[in-house]
């Protein structure tokens, strides 16, 4: 097979581990709950996701 003939799937996208999400936590918690939003928008959302269960 010639890589010329090859079409890449796009990666999917890998969830935090539990030690990245706590080194965010601990980086970020003076920050702006929208600055962080906006600079790390794929944590955000899963701090907010397991903050309401």
């Amino acid at each position: 097979m010639n890589d010329d003939n090859v079409i890449p799937f796009r990666r999917r996208p890998q969830l935090p581990s539990e030690a990245e999400l706590e080194a965010y936590r601990q980086a970020t918690r003076n920050w702006h709950p929208e600055v962080r939003r906006l600079k790390y928008p794929e944590h955000y959302e899963l701090e907010l996701k397991y903050a309401d269960d």
